[in-house]
């Protein structure tokens, strides 16, 4: 987290600079930034975080659906095993069908 904000902050401090002319530029001896991380005003909502599935090969039929009939584990015809593993994963929202 340390190195990502100082990234930040060099290139905050970089941009406050090419504003500035070349004569000014040299005259700028020390630039303090402070970053306020616990007054955040925007949250990024989880659910952009999300993931995609995709009619290729068996990753719906028989990958992640299979009836409620099936002979495979599942609970309202999603497999247990699948709905287990995104449970795990912390998946917030699954799009289908997927695209972008």
């Amino acid at each position: 987290m340390k190195k990502s904000i100082i990234i930040i902050a060099a290139a905050l401090a970089m941009g406050v600079l090419a504003g500035c002319s070349q004569k000014e530029a040299a005259s700028v001896t020390e630039t303090t930034i402070t970053l306020q991380t616990d007054q955040a005003a925007d949250v990024i909502p989880a659910e952009i975080y999300g993931q995609f599935a995709e009619h290729l090969g068996s990753c719906i039929y028989g990958g992640i659906w299979v009836g409620p009939k099936s002979d495979i584990p599942n609970t309202d015809g999603y497999r247990n095993d699948v709905l287990e593993a995104l449970r795990s994963l912390e998946v917030p929202v699954i799009r289908w069908p997927g695209g972008c």
